[in-house]
C-alpha cells in the first residue's frame, strides 16, 4: 500500500518517539529552523526552515501533495500546523481561540467558568484597574517566557521592561494574581467526545517575580480533586470543541474552585507525554495521537499508581551538581535519569535558563517523598 505524505514541523528531541512511530506508515517531509534537528535522519525529506514561517511551509506541502501537517509535544509549531491544515480542507480547527490568552479568557468569563480580573495592557490605568499583586504574561507563548509577577507599578515598569523581547507585538495579558497550589492536567478527548485523563501533576514555581518551572509531581494521586477537573473538563470541552485531540491543561484550584492558567493541544513536553505518560497508562501515547490525528478509533488505558517526580536543573545548580558528581543523585533508590539539554551555553549570564532535569520515580508515594527532599537538600 502507498504511504501517505505527512509534514512533521519540528523535529527536536522531544518530537523523536512520535517521529520513529510515524515513519513506519507514512512518508514523512520534516522542517526545522535547526540544521542540525535530531529528527531529520528519519525523515523522507527535510527542510531547514523557520517553522513559524506558515505560508512558505504551506506551499512546499502543496508542491508534495502532503495530506495533513502535525506537530508533537511542543508549543511553536500549532499556529504553522493550523494554518497549514486549514489550506489543506480541515475545518474543524479552532488553534487561535486557544492559544490566544485573552481571547481564552474572554470565553471562559462568558461560560462562567471561574476567571481572575484580567485586561490587555496598554496604559497605566489598565493596571490600575488589575491592582496589585498581578500577574503579566504574552497574548502567545508557553514555557513561562516572559511571564512575571508585580507587587508594586515601579516593579511592574522593571519587570516589563526586562522582558520587551517577549512583547514585541505589544499584545500584553495582565491579571489579577490568584494564590493556591498550581496543577497540570495530561489527558485526551476522543471522536465520541468522552475524556480520558492521563495524569495530574501538582506543579512547584520559582518564587516572585520570575515564575519558573521548578519541579513536577506526576500522577500526583488525588480523588476529590480527579472529580472536580473531570467536571471542569466536560464543560471547557464543548466551549472550545475539543474532539480527537490530547490536551495539557495548567490551572490554580483556590477555594475550590478553578482558575485556568493555560490550555493547549498538545503533549507536555520534556519527556511528559511522550515518555513518563506512556509509562503511566502502560500505552504508547504517540501512537495515540497520531491515530487521533487520522480520525481512528483509540482506546486509552487506566492510569497506573506510579508516581514521578520531575526536577528542571538551571543554570545556576549546575556547579552544585558537579561538586557531588551525580553520585549522590544516581545512588537513589528511586533514581531514573539524569537527561541534560543540547545547544545550551553554559556559559550564557542567564542562570534561569534551563539545563537539564532529574527524573524520579516510586509506586511507593512515602519513599518517593523522603527521596525528593533528599534531591532538594541536594540540589538546591
Amino acid at each position: 500500500m502507498k504511504k501517505i505524505n505527512v509534514a512533521i514541523i519540528g523535529l527536536g528531541y522531544y518530537q523523536l518517539q512520535a517521529i520513529q512511530k510515524l515513519k513506519k506508515n507514512f512518508n514523512i517531509y520534516g522542517f526545522d529552523q535547526d540544521i542540525n534537528a535530531v529528527g531529520k535522519q528519519y525523515v523522507k525529506k527535510f527542510f531547514n526552515i523557520d517553522i513559524k514561517d506558515s505560508l512558505k511551509i504551506y506551499k512546499i506541502c502543496k508542491k508534495y501533495r502532503i495530506k495533513k501537517a502535525l506537530s508533537f509535544n511542543t508549543e511553536v509549531s500549532l499556529s504553522a500546523v493550523s494554518f497549514i491544515n486549514k489550506k489543506l480542507g480541515d475545518k474543524n480547527n479552532n488553534i487561535d481561540l486557544i492559544q490566544n490568552k485573552f481571547k481564552l479568557r474572554n470565553l471562559l468569563k462568558k461560560n462562567f467558568l471561574a476567571t481572575p480580573n484580567y485586561s490587555s495592557y496598554k496604559t497605566s490605568h489598565d493596571v490600575n484597574k488589575i491592582g496589585f499583586p498581578l500577574v503579566s504574561k504574552p497574548f502567545y507563548g508557553a514555557g513561562s517566557r516572559g511571564v512575571f509577577l508585580a507587587r508594586n507599578k515601579n516593579e511592574f515598569k522593571k519587570l516589563l521592561n526586562e522582558n520587551k523581547s517577549f512583547y514585541k507585538d505589544k499584545k500584553i495579558l495582565i491579571e489579577q494574581y490568584i494564590p493556591g497550589i498550581e496543577y497540570a492536567v495530561e489527558g485526551w478527548v476522543d471522536d465520541k467526545k468522552e475524556i480520558y485523563i492521563g495524569a495530574i501533576s501538582k506543579k512547584k514555581r520559582s518564587k516572585p517575580p520570575k515564575l519558573f518551572d521548578l519541579s513536577l509531581i506526576i500522577n500526583y494521586q488525588r480523588p476529590a480533586l480527579l472529580k472536580i477537573i473531570k467536571k471542569y473538563l466536560l464543560k471547557l470541552s464543548k466551549i472550545l470543541r475539543l474532539f480527537n485531540t490530547v490536551f495539557h491543561l495548567e490551572f490554580k484550584f483556590y477555594k475550590k474552585k478553578i482558575y485556568l492558567i493555560d490550555c493547549s493541544i498538545r503533549g507536555a513536553g520534556y519527556s511528559v507525554y511522550s515518555e513518563i505518560l506512556s509509562k503511566i497508562i502502560k500505552q504508547n501515547t504517540d501512537q495515540i495521537l497520531i491515530d487521533m490525528f487520522f480520525n481512528k478509533p483509540v482506546k486509552i488505558n487506566k492510569s497506573s499508581r506510579e508516581i514521578f517526580f520531575l526536577k528542571f536543573i538551571y543554570l545556576k545548580n549546575l556547579k552544585k551538581l558537579k561538586k557531588i558528581n551525580k553520585q549522590k543523585v544516581e545512588k537513589l533508590k528511586t533514581f531514573c535519569k539524569i537527561k541534560f539539554y543540547k545547544g545550551i551555553n553554559k556559559n550564557s549570564k542567564n542562570k534561569n535558563i534551563r539545563f537539564g532535569h532529574i527524573l524520579l520515580s516510586s509506586f511507593d508515594r512515602n519513599l518517593l517523598n523522603k527521596e525528593i527532599k533528599l534531591l532538594n537538600n541536594i540540589i538546591v
